[in-house]
């Protein structure tokens, strides 16, 4: 947990650089939170584990599940069909307003017919 606290503290303060990567080992934060000193600018990277997508049109379908959903704006999907992990870029004001996106984005999947959980 004190691993996690300080990767949080040092996203906090880095937000004024360009990049951030909060990660950690055993109680893992799978989130690449990349910001700079306009927010705005840059999106967070939010990473899901996908389960049961098997070929190009699966990926085609959760990419669309994802830039649909309502109050989202999603600017970027990269789906890697041999991890299973899709990161969706979202644009928002701040990194917490990004990840409050989370829970919406793994619905919309799940909505889409596929298992859906944040990669941690």
């Amino acid at each position: 947990h004190a691993r996690v606290t300080t990767h949080a503290m040092v996203a906090a303060r880095s937000l004024k650089t360009k990049r951030t990567q909060m990660t950690a080992k055993g109680d893992r934060v799978g989130v690449r939170v990349r910001a700079s000193a306009n927010a705005s600018s840059e999106p967070v990277v939010i990473s899901l584990k996908v389960d049961g997508m098997m070929c190009a049109g699966c990926a085609e379908s959760v990419e669309t599940c994802l830039k649909k959903v309502e109050g989202v704006s999603v600017s970027a999907v990269d789906v890697n069909l041999d991890t299973k992990i899709v990161k969706v870029s979202v644009d928002c004001a701040s990194v917490v307003e990004g990840l409050t996106k989370l829970p919406m984005l793994v619905e919309a999947v799940r909505a889409g017919g596929f298992e859906a959980e944040p990669e941690f």
